[in-house]
């Protein structure tokens, strides 16, 4: 999870004293929905092709997907990476246990039939994108949340 929080930059301050909180949250949700696409997914796709490989890897980068973050606090806004439903990624076990395979693959998981251990160790398709791309998504979403002010102001001003 990547936080900014902007304070101290006066000209941003500026223009968002000039919009109304609908406005600038609108802003903050597309900026954050928009860098979370060109900074994460790429990386997250290309990471489910390689590290997972094979059928899976690809049908894990086919359905990955971005979504704006919900039940936040107020003024705060987030974007995650989210796989799409698709009906392949549920096993069900023959005593009906179901295990959602991109998480499984994400963490690690046991072999069916034993408790507790993690047989299979885990393959962090996410959480690697996530940590090698923190500092570029922090920057492009300071400059992507200044140009969407500049032109909700330029459209107000209109």
């Amino acid at each position: 999870m990547v936080s900014l929080t902007i304070t101290g930059a006066k000209e941003v301050e500026h223009l968002l004293d000039q919009l109304e909180k609908k406005e600038t949250g609108k802003i903050c949700r597309k900026g954050t929905r928009d860098v979370q696409k060109s900074a994460i997914l790429p990386d997250t796709k290309a990471n489910a092709l390689s590290v997972v490989g094979g059928d899976m890897g690809t049908k894990i980068a086919k359905y990955l997907g971005v979504r704006a973050m919900t039940k936040l606090k107020r003024g705060h806004y987030g974007a995650k990476t989210i796989i799409k439903p698709y009906d392949e990624f549920i096993h069900v076990t023959k005593e009906g246990k179901r295990y959602y395979i991109p998480f499984a693959i994400e963490y690690g998981h046991g072999f069916h039939g034993r408790s507790g251990n993690k047989d299979v160790r885990p393959m962090p398709y996410m959480r690697k994108a996530y940590e090698e791309n923190k500092q570029k998504a922090v920057s492009h979403l300071s400059i992507r949340i200044k140009i969407l002010l500049e032109e909700a102001v330029r459209r107000l001003r209109k």
